[in-house]
């Protein structure tokens, strides 16, 4: 159920509700006070991001997402330049995925997304960097 009030994460991977469950869960349980948007194919992602813009403080997206008609192998990249060049937003963004070719890195770097991160133990890591890196967006726009 969506709720205007209350802020946005968007966690966008194809395997979110499958073997990502235990990383959205822990993300659920630790931000409560955030609604979080979990679109499975990169299209529902980019209409998402359209919907919550407003609301949207961090988003956490895979590189490969299905429902590309490009190359799924990398979706998640084109994600990311819809969000930083085509919408021209400083939202934070953290790449968690399993697999990285270092030119895909590079192409990520290239657009600032704040951290690359390979999915690892029970989502932990990624917890950590999700709360640090809403509370600096949080002091950069007090």
């Amino acid at each position: 159920m969506n709720n205007p009030q209350k802020p946005v994460i968007l966690f966008v991977d194809d395997e979110l509700h499958r073997t990502m469950k235990p990383f959205l869960d822990r993300i659920k349980s630790k931000f409560k006070q955030y609604e979080i948007v979990c679109p499975l194919t990169l299209e529902k992602a980019k209409q998402d991001f359209v919907t919550h813009r407003e609301r949207i403080q961090l988003i956490i997206l895979d590189i490969q997402l299905a429902g590309s008609n490009d190359d799924p192998d990398i979706a998640g990249l084109d994600l990311a330049r819809f969000v930083r060049l085509k919408s021209n937003s400083n939202v934070p963004i953290i790449v968690y995925t399993n697999l990285i070719r270092d030119d895909v890195a590079r192409k990520f770097q290239e657009i600032n997304v704040d951290e690359i991160m390979r999915k690892q133990g029970k989502g932990e890591q990624l917890a950590h960097k999700v709360q640090t890196l809403l509370a600096i967006y949080h002091a950069t726009r007090s």
